[in-house]
């Protein structure tokens, strides 16, 4: 492009952008009278703040300093107002008036043909590999901003495509590779939406497509999410042009090894090369391997994304080497694309690969060959995602999968809660610790490196016996983890001499600098009132602590005077107010994806206390009309209404358990309103509704149960019965209760299945007994090699340990 045509389309750029300025100028000016003479509505204030955010990122681009000055001071007035929902004091009111009128004072300058700084020379065309080629999408929701960003990086050599949300730009992910996204942090009516997508969508995009968040938000909390959701950069709106087009060119330096890669196993030495050559093309990364019995240390240093290999080679079958995957926590999610017209290999797949195969015979087409491998690697994703949502960790040495952590965290706030109540102390710290020089890591490194030296980072953690693996990974090179805090340490010092022992150890291999630490932490103290706070909490240490990097740990401070301590008065109060709240956990199907949820439940107290059911349940009986029937009334009503608001396929196919009390009344009171509920809901579909009991329970009074169990089948209900042990009393239960529908294995059972002689034949006679291996579900799995055990076995039903609400739920795809 040359200067002169550069120019000119710089010169239409702003006049278009002044042309928006009247319309922003009338936004903000509409809602602030309504604020300050009507009402004050968080709806007001939240569209004075895009407005705000949307000057304040554009201003500059386009030459027009002050607006960006006047627009980001207005829009950190509104930000505590937007996060907190307080109406503005008087005070803060006249300041954000006075904000407003600098703001369009600076606006109307511009307009009246203040003449804007004139436009540097265009930058070079970034040579080399970075720019050949290179497809960049670019989210953002304002015209004039996105035209600009367009123009540098067109301007600079590459494919730059626009969409208004995210959305958009995942709907066209079909239509096309990406080599790079660039992607707005905020959006109308969401000023954290671009963070909240991309922390949704992160396993479906791929881990190694680089995600750069725009945002006109400087503080150091909006970059911690952002990192945390999987963005490999952060740049500040209003965005140079310089730092644009460099940052993009650092980032695809290494697009080599951002290629999917392919381990293609094969004693063909000329067809390897055929298929090396045909992928290479299709943008792939291959690495042929003539020798297969060398297949695991190739795997170990290509760490594929795709195996490819045919069936029958020398020494070594298909089915032999996907068993060898499967038990390798680090392999276990590689798709296997078979280079075979085999039929064994056909009638076999069941026993290959858990996340998928596909079959292709020779002679190979080019198109189907990369369009088979593309369809695995998303395959891959979608199931990889599924055992990570449950299993508690992939391996053995690793920290938890995000969603056990969570789930394990809740349960020690809640049990720290309690013991407030006494005077005994927690014990315990929950830390936010980042990796604050991640982006020289990853430019000096490569993706591959950068990742090497993330999984050095996990597994040191992990080792740490203060830590004990009790920790996940948060986000790229950010990790949260629960210490056990010895007694007559003092947390902060105990937190930093960690930091300290992880600042000193090379995880780079003495290849330039090491990795730098930054620390922020919580005592779990029992005064946070949810999971969400205490991470809210341990984030914004973090945040400080990387803004003094002298420091490196800061902790929050943490008052136990005002923590909220659970009383019995409390208890009995949100019990008799009915203050629960529903919540669905999922049963995930490996192969078919088949939702099916079991309904669970919280309660909050009036000071915003969240309990588990363990800490409430022997409450309910003594406190609670209708005792737990009466509960157990509340979560089928609620439960069937969620229900109902399913529509398209979903309001046909998606299931739910509801797990009954296990108690007389159960047994006798409860038939008659469940029918009631079910017929009228006009449920579409049979089996829509799964009832559950326990067991233990069941075969205390086996006769009583199989009644229950045969008048819901009758209303076209389904039925299981849970916490099944294997031993003496499930030989019992088989021989005198009628099949259920479903069985959910006791957690024993991750012992059992390591005695696989032992644990074979009782789960064959379980799988006769219930009508297949598909109708088991297993839960509580430790880690990656124990669902292996369970895949060998046949199981594909596997319980989460996420539990989500309603509406978050019954929307949930397993990516």
């Amino acid at each position: 492009m040359t200067e002169d045509a550069y120019a000119e389309k710089m010169k239409a750029l702003r006049l278009q952008y002044l042309k928006t300025l009247p319309e922003h100028a009338r936004v903000l000016n509409e809602h602030w009278r309504r604020l300050r003479h009507v009402s004050w509505e968080a709806q007001s204030v939240q569209a004075m703040y895009q407005a705000a955010h949307k000057l304040a990122g554009s201003g500059a681009t386009f030459g027009f300093s002050d607006i960006t000055d006047k627009g980001r001071a207005l829009e950190q007035l509104l930000v505590p107002m937007i996060e907190t929902g307080e109406v503005a004091a008087p005070a803060r009111r006249e300041a954000i008036h006075n904000a407003l009128k600098a703001l369009i004072s600076a606006m109307e300058a511009a307009l009246r043909g203040r003449r804007p700084a004139e436009p540097a020379a265009p930058v070079a065309a970034v040579p080399g590999a970075a720019a050949r080629g290179a497809r960049i999408a670019l989210v953002e929701d304002d015209e004039m901003v996105a035209g600009q960003l367009r123009l540098w990086l067109e301007e600079a050599g590459y494919d730059a495509i626009w969409f208004t949300t995210p959305e958009d730009f995942e709907q066209s992910l079909s239509q096309g590779h990406v080599d790079l996204l660039l992607l707005d942090v905020s959006f109308p009516d969401a000023p954290l939406g671009g963070v909240d997508w991309l922390v949704a969508v992160r396993d479906r995009l791929g881990q190694r497509l680089p995600v750069v968040m725009l945002s006109a938000r400087t503080d150091m909390t909006s970059r911690l999410r952002a990192m945390r959701a999987g963005a490999a950069s952060y740049l500040p709106k209003p965005v140079a042009r310089e730092d644009l087009v460099s940052r993009v060119h650092s980032l695809l330096e290494h697009r080599e090894a951002d290629r999917p890669r392919v381990l293609l196993v094969d004693d063909d030495v000329a067809l390897c090369s055929w298929i090396t050559t045909v992928l290479d093309e299709q943008g792939f990364s291959v690495r042929a391997l003539n020798q297969p019995l060398g297949i695991l240390d190739a795997l170990e240093r290509a760490r594929p994304d795709v195996l490819v290999l045919d069936y029958q080679m020398p020494g070594i079958n298909g089915v032999e080497v996907a068993r060898l995957l499967r038990q390798d926590p680090r392999y276990l999610d590689i798709p296997i694309l078979f280079v075979s017209g085999d039929p064994e290999a056909l009638s076999r797949q069941h026993d290959f690969s858990i996340v998928g195969n596909a079959f292709l015979s020779k002679p190979l087409d080019p198109v189907q060959l990369g369009m088979s491998l593309r369809n695995l690697q998303q395959q891959a994703r979608q199931v990889s995602s599924r055992i990570r949502m449950a299993s508690a960790r992939q391996r053995p040495e690793g920290l938890q999968n995000r969603a056990f952590f969570l789930s394990a965290l809740n349960e020690a706030l809640g049990a720290q809660r309690l013991a407030s109540g006494s005077g005994s102390g927690s014990g315990e710290l929950l830390l936010h610790l980042v990796v604050h020089n991640s982006d020289y890591l990853r430019q000096r490194h490569g993706v591959l490196g950068a990742a090497s030296i993330h999984d050095r980072i996990e597994q040191a953690l992990a080792g740490r016996p203060e830590v004990e693996g009790r920790g996940c990974i948060w986000g790229e090179f950010t990790y949260l983890l629960r210490l056990s805090l010895p007694e007559g340490e003092l947390a902060e010092e105990y937190a930093e001499t960690l930091r300290q022992a992880l600042q000193s150890k090379d995880f780079v291999g003495g290849e330039g600098q090491s990795a730098e630490f930054s620390v922020g932490g919580v005592v779990l103290d029992g005064s946070h009132a949810s999971v969400e706070q205490l991470l809210r909490t341990a984030e914004k240490a973090c945040a400080e602590a990387l803004r003094d990097k002298s420091t490196g740990t800061v902790l929050a401070a943490t008052d136990r005077t005002a923590a909220r301590k659970p009383a019995d008065d409390a208890l009995r109060q949100a019990i008799k107010a009915r203050n629960y709240r529903l919540m669905f956990q999922p049963i995930v199907n490996l192969e078919s994806n088949e939702p099916l949820f079991e309904a669970s439940l919280r309660l909050e107290d009036a000071a915003g206390n969240s309990y588990l059911p363990a800490q409430f349940l022997e409450f309910v009986e003594r406190y609670a009309e209708g005792g737990l029937t009466g509960l157990d009334r509340w979560v089928i009503e609620r439960t069937v209404q969620e229900m109902t608001q399913l529509r398209g396929k979903e309001a046909e196919s998606w299931a739910v358990v509801i797990r009954l009390s296990p108690t007389d009344e159960t047994l006798d009171k409860l038939l008659p309103f469940i029918a009631n509920v079910v017929q009228n809901s006009r449920l579409k579909g049979s089996r829509r509704v799964y009832f559950s009991l326990p067991e233990s329970f069941v075969m205390r009074q086996p006769a009583r149960v199989a009644t229950l169990f045969e008048h819901l089948r009758k209303m076209n209900c389904g039925v299981m019965i849970d916490e099944v042990a294997g031993g003496s009393s499930t030989e019992g239960l088989m021989s005198e209760m009628p099949a259920p529908d479903m069985i959910k294995l006791a957690v024993e059972w991750n012992q059992h299945i390591r005695q696989r002689d032992q644990a074979g034949p009782v789960l064959a006679r379980l799988a006769s007994y219930v009508g297949g291996t598909d109708n088991l579900v297993a839960a509580g799995i430790e880690d990656t090699q124990l669902f292996a055990s369970f895949w060998d076995a046949g199981i594909r039903n596997f319980q989460g340990f996420f539990i989500q609400e309603p509406s978050e739920a019954l929307a949930w795809e397993a990516h």
